[in-house]
């Protein structure tokens, strides 16, 4: 026959281990809630961000963070509900240290051209004055200013603006003002 004595101990252990689980279903709950309203806040506020200083791609940016955000939210609640997510941890991890070391290595590379620009500016400054009458590519003009990326030459009515790397790595041909300045001769 069955023996009902087991079967009510053994409820009676399940309904006790359910009412132990409730408070730790709520925190997550709670937890679940708050995560989530904050996850959508810094979203949007560095959506916002973003779009004060012009990026174009604000929205994906602002999404982005609140993605990020929600999935470690979810390894936070199921860890509180007594579920073992550190498989979960772990990937998540990686997956964003690959995307940062992705993002990074975009980056240096396509950034290389501006810090040589950067760097050609510098060196640019040291080698030419402001005021310099130039010769580059067959175009005469006096030096106007040496920015960080491109230097400005005053031609005729027209400004030319050449990479500073144009600068550095070309001849550029310097003339001396005053060669160009016609002799007076004064009369004793």
């Amino acid at each position: 026959m069955i023996d009902f004595e087991i079967i009510q101990n053994a409820f009676s252990n399940m309904v006790a281990s359910a009412i132990d689980y409730v408070p730790r279903l709520l925190t997550a709950l709670v937890i679940l809630l708050a995560g989530w309203l904050l996850a959508r806040f810094l979203g949007r506020a560095a959506q916002a961000a973003m779009k004060s200083l012009g990026v174009e791609f604000h929205q994906e940016v602002g999404q982005g963070v609140n993605v990020l955000l929600i999935i470690m939210i979810v390894i936070v609640v199921l860890e509180q509900l007594g579920i073992n997510a550190s498989i979960m941890s772990s990937i998540f991890t990686n997956v964003i240290t690959l995307a940062v070391a992705g993002l990074a290595l975009a980056f240096g590379l396509g950034g290389r051209d501006v810090a040589r620009s950067v760097l050609a500016g510098h060196y640019a400054r040291e080698q030419f004055a402001l005021g310099d009458r130039v010769i580059i590519d067959g175009e005469e003009g006096t030096l106007e200013a040496i920015g960080p990326l491109s230097a400005e030459i005053h031609v005729g009515s027209a400004r030319l603006i050449v990479p500073n790397t144009v600068l550095t790595e070309t001849a550029v041909k310097i003339k001396e003002p005053l060669l160009d300045q016609p002799v007076l001769e004064l009369d004793e």
